[in-house]
């Protein structure tokens, strides 16, 4: 049986999306039609951050960062989509928490 990974992408066109990889892989691309109608690939590799979430505490994830994108910069990337997707549930139970006055299911 072969291990599958889901991974976060982080920069480029995927940013916030996830992919899957075999134990093998280390880079995925992401193909976009670009504005001037031509086929633009992005690629997105295997890397490491790591943060220090308490004193002396320092963990690591493995997550797909657009090639081109500064391991730095993709900490500070992951970081403010955290923060959105933390925002957004906040609001969601918030609002749960108002009267229902639509109901599209």
């Amino acid at each position: 049986m072969v291990a599958i990974t889901s991974y976060l992408l982080l920069g480029g066109p995927a940013h916030g999306e996830t992919r899957e990889l075999g134990p093998e892989e280390t880079e995925t691309s992401v193909a976009l039609l670009g504005p001037d109608k031509t086929l633009q690939s992005f690629t997105y590799v295997l890397r490491e951050v790591q943060a220090e979430t308490a004193p002396g505490k320092v963990y690591k994830r493995s997550i797909l960062v657009e090639k081109s994108m500064p391991v730095n910069v993709a900490t500070q990337a992951l970081g403010a989509l955290l923060l959105q997707n933390f925002a957004e549930e906040l609001i969601r139970q918030f609002m749960e928490g108002g009267e229902l006055v639509a109901n599209q299911e």
